[in-house]
């Protein structure tokens, strides 16, 4: 790659983001922040760039859209679980009320007959609900009343109680394993979605990198197609000349003329070929959204390598057991259903709760002279609103209480429905686990099954198209010597050229087919180094 490519890879690199880790050291090295934009629009209208297998994986993961929906899912999940969580989160209440009446007094003792009254309330309150299933709520209220009887002992009074009560399920709704029902199944599902990113991630990966094969086969086809018209050309050159000399007869120039004129055709289509395939390259790196990308040639700067050290089937088959998504959300969906089963047979139980609470008061006011008898009587409680608060520190008036509630539907066939419907899903996600497991075991066998299959291809496509180049040279010189036609001679280029297209295509299939193993096995973003 001259300077001048690694320039404009690096340029898209830069316009698109920044590069990630994994790009290579030529990158990294090369990298040019201060490029105008006079110096990219010359680099896009006259350039073709070479681009490594590497930054075409880049660059599909930091633009490819549905790697960034796929993520926001993920944020989604996480945020489920925030809402679940905030089950749990106490709730404080605050009330500030005033509540005045003036009244008709029906009793022939009230004095005076026309009742006015005047209270204000200010109260304060926290309730939880706690993991166990416990309900506690604290409650401070506070009350002034104020009124116009005569027989009122406390004008106006104050009145102050602090209430703790506390309800706890003993069998429904018991424990903490069935009060965070929802909230485990919600970090499950925020793990599934992970599995779901990594699943999406890998598709993608797959996809380009296979898009990416496919421009290096085209590239390679076409090279072998301009190698065979090369040839053709050169041996009508010598047929001419034989025809010259009058060694071969005018009709076998016809017919090199033709077969090269056909090759030239293959020349065309291989080359449009090419330019399929670098757009669709262009696609899944998602340069196709910017017009100025739409006539840079992409040219692939990594050739196909043939690894010969793969994993024995055993070890493989237990890692695709372990590591692949799909099996690893199927087992998380499994435990789900596991969860809901167990909150479903604790809502068959019957409701009992123990409740209590307990309670402490305290009362002043302005003491007023009340008639008993010969004399009058003053009120004990005599005080303002802090000897409310004293009496209650004090703890001398208090009340509480404490028992057991039993509650449990006629029937309880909703219950017992939601139990037996869990049980038959929980059922059938085992049952849907089994089966996924028989599936990826018959696909890693067979993925692996191919690298073999490949590697064999490439081993006779290779003996193939040297045989093809051997007799290729022997039909030209007996086609020199007069011993051979020119039909001869062009059949053996042809076959020589299918020879070099079979054994490129074998080779692609096998670079293919090691990333399509490492795919199916899950672990296709460690064999690239990509950590999510």
């Amino acid at each position: 790659m001259t300077h001048r490519q690694r320039l404009l890879l690096l340029t898209l690199l830069v316009f698109l983001g920044r590069p990630l880790e994994g790009v290579s050291a030529a990158v990294d090295s090369a990298l040019h922040p201060d490029i105008t934009e006079a110096q990219l629009q010359d680099l896009l209208q006259h350039n073709e760039v070479g681009i490594p297998l590497s930054a075409s994986l880049q660059l599909a993961l930091r633009n490819n859209l549905q790697i960034a929906i796929q993520r926001m899912q993920t944020q989604i999940s996480d945020q489920e679980v925030v809402r679940e969580e905030s089950a749990f989160d106490p709730t404080a209440s605050l009330t500030v009320a005033k509540d005045r009446s003036v009244r008709q007094t029906g009793s022939a003792l009230a004095l005076p007959p026309q009742n006015e009254s005047e209270e204000i309330q200010w109260n304060a309150g926290i309730s939880n609900r706690w993991r166990t299933g416990t309900e506690t709520e604290l409650v401070f209220t506070n009350r002034r009343d104020e009124t116009n009887s005569v027989f009122a002992g406390l004008n106006p009074s104050y009145t102050s109680d602090l209430i703790l009560s506390l309800t706890q399920p003993l069998l429904k709704d018991f424990g903490i394993g069935v009060n965070t029902t929802g909230l485990r199944i919600a970090s499950n599902n925020r793990d599934i979605s992970e599995y779901q990113f990594k699943d999406a991630v890998m598709e993608i990966l797959f996809d380009v990198e296979s898009t990416y094969w496919e421009l290096v086969y085209a590239r390679e086809e076409l090279l072998v197609k301009e190698e065979s018209l090369r040839l053709a050309e050169d041996f009508l050159k010598i047929t001419r000349r034989k025809v010259e000399v009058g060694v071969l007869p005018e009709v076998e120039i016809l017919q090199a003329e033709a077969e090269r004129a056909a090759r030239e055709e293959a020349v065309i289509t291989a080359e449009d070929a090419v330019r399929d395939a670098e757009d669709l390259l262009r696609k899944a790196i998602n340069l196709s959204a910017d017009p100025r990308y739409w006539d840079v040639r992409l040219i692939p700067s990594d050739d196909p390598t043939i690894e010969t050290q793969v994993a024995p089937l055993a070890e493989v088959l237990r890692t695709a057991l372990t590591q692949r998504p799909d099996l690893n959300q199927a087992r998380i969906d499994l435990e789900n259903k596991q969860i809901q089963l167990k909150y479903a047979r604790n809502q068959t139980l019957p409701r009992l709760d123990l409740v209590g609470s307990l309670g402490l008061s305290g009362l002043a006011g302005n003491a007023q002279p009340v008639a008993q008898g010969p004399g009058v009587v003053f009120s004990p409680f005599d005080g303002n609103y802090s000897d409310t608060l004293e009496e209650l520190r004090s703890k001398d008036h208090y009340d509480y209480s404490i028992g057991l509630e039993l509650a449990y539907p006629l029937g309880n066939r909703a219950a017992k429905s939601e139990k037996i419907m869990a049980d038959l899903e929980t059922q059938q996600a085992l049952f849907a686990l089994k089966d996924l497991e028989n599936e990826a075991i018959q696909v890693v066998r067979e993925a692996y099954r191919q690298i073999e299959t490949n590697r064999k291809r490439i081993a006779a496509a290779t003996a193939a198209r040297k045989l093809a180049e051997e007799r290729l040279r022997t039909e030209t010189r007996r086609f020199e010597v007069g011993l051979a036609t020119s039909h001869d001679v062009l059949e053996f280029q042809e076959k020589l050229a299918v020879a070099k297209s079979n054994e490129l295509r074998a080779i692609i299939d096998y670079r293919e087919s090691l990333m399509n193993l490492h795919r199916v096995q899950g672990t296709l973003l460690e064999s690239k180094g990509i950590v999510l």
